[in-house]
């Protein structure tokens, strides 16, 4: 409590009265059916009751089992009347172990000529990063980031290795201007995946960045040997979007945020689909100006090649959780994780499902780091109240270092 109230900036005596008059009932009580409600979330997701109480900070199951137990004799007014800032407060002062921050890193789609130059320019470090990149690659992906033109900086071959790189940068220049982070899991959208996986010490930034390239060149020869094409659905829900993929002939790509999904599958076919998601409901259905049809079958024959290119990276566990895109789910094993990154590349990216799996186990701050703000922008229609941050300048940069050393 006393750490609650010096959080708050008042005295205890004087947050004690305020929040019992308020919400008629005890901090202590409030934050007791606060954690029991957690309980709950955690146990649906299939979590055992032994890792259920170690996360919530008991030390004995029996006694997590009598708090349980006892919190389910609170009032529904109770659970309902908790004030969301305060409730934001108090989970971060109640128990270590529920405070825990997630990186996110952005994917294809995010790049724009000139990423990455202010960066550079302003950070040794940064500039440092963009050369050893050239020097693994052997060509100079840099001056394209920084320069462009925009039609080379858009080919996949160079957009996806490029978004890794300014992702890596900005992860880079933030360790460094703030030496205690800590983070407890990552995550990435598509290519971003990549990046999340070498956050978490589960492959090298020189492997990775030279996969990522590969994996760029294999998506854009399958594009090139199909006519595929890409749609975004807004304010249509998953059923009825399946619907339409199922009646059209195309497929899920991105299942990104409440009211906004992506379909993929051939050019042909995509027009219709996008008049019957309008017919059905959808507020609007937008064609892509992409290069083919990622996430679909489509992309089939640049699987076996990643996985191939995947053989000759050293994969080790990752230090961190990894959500795969794929199950929405922490990565297993090095071996699953190549599996998976290999089906990754026909199958949706599940990252709603993503968001929502790393907010149930109690991560209160997510992080952006790359090029735009999109998976800031996800979020915030995922759940408004998660507090997100983004690194992809340095005015974010430093925006970012202020409000985490507050």
């Amino acid at each position: 409590m006393p750490a609650l109230a010096r959080h708050a900036g008042m005295c205890q005596r004087t947050l004690e009265r305020r929040f019992q008059r308020e919400f008629r009932t005890t901090p202590q009580a409030w934050l007791h059916a606060l954690r029991m409600k957690k309980a709950e979330e955690l146990l649906r997701t299939g979590m055992q009751i032994k890792e259920v109480a170690l996360e919530l900070f008991y030390k004995q199951v029996s006694h997590f089992c009598r708090h349980f137990k006892a919190g389910h004799s609170l009032s529904a007014q109770a659970w309902r009347q908790g004030n969301k800032t305060l409730r934001r407060r108090a989970i971060a002062v109640s128990s270590p172990r529920m405070s825990k921050t997630a990186l996110m890193f952005a994917g294809q789609g995010a790049q724009a000529v000139g990423m990455g130059k202010e960066l550079a320019e302003q950070f040794p470090s940064a500039k440092q990063w963009f050369e050893r990149a050239n020097a693994a690659l052997d060509y100079d992906l840099a001056s394209i980031c920084f320069n462009g033109p925009d039609a080379e900086l858009t080919k996949t071959e160079n957009a996806q290795p490029g978004i890794f790189l300014v992702s890596w940068a900005a992860f880079e220049l933030l360790k460094e201007r703030v030496p205690g982070l800590k983070f407890e899991a990552t995550a990435g959208l598509s290519l971003g995946e990549f990046t999340a996986l070498a956050a978490a010490g589960a492959m090298t930034f020189d492997d990775a960045i030279r996969v990522v390239r590969q994996r760029g060149r294999f998506m854009q020869e399958a594009c090139e040997a199909t006519q595929g094409d890409m749609a975004a659905i807004i304010g249509l829900d998953e059923a009825a979007t399946r619907e339409v993929c199922g009646q059209s002939g195309v497929e899920l790509a991105n299942l990104n945020c409440p009211g906004q999904i992506v379909i993929s599958g051939p050019a042909d076919k995509m027009n219709a689909a996008c008049e019957l998601a309008k017919a059905k409901g959808a507020k609007r259905a937008l064609p892509l100006n992409v290069a083919g049809a990622y996430h679909s079958a489509l992309m089939a024959s640049a699987q076996p090649k990643l996985g191939e290119a995947l053989t000759k990276v050293t994969l080790l566990n990752p230090k961190v959780p990894v959500i795969s895109n794929v199950t929405a789910q922490p990565h297993g094993a090095p071996s699953e994780i190549q599996n998976r990154l290999v089906e990754q590349v026909t199958s949706p990216v599940r990252w709603e499902d993503s968001m929502r799996y790393l907010l149930a186990n109690g991560f209160t701050r997510f992080i952006e780091l790359g090029p735009g703000a999109a998976l800031s922008g996800f979020m915030k229609r995922i759940d408004k109240n998660a507090p997100v941050l983004n690194v992809a300048d340095a005015a974010s940069l430093d925006a970012a270092v202020k409000t985490l050393a507050s």
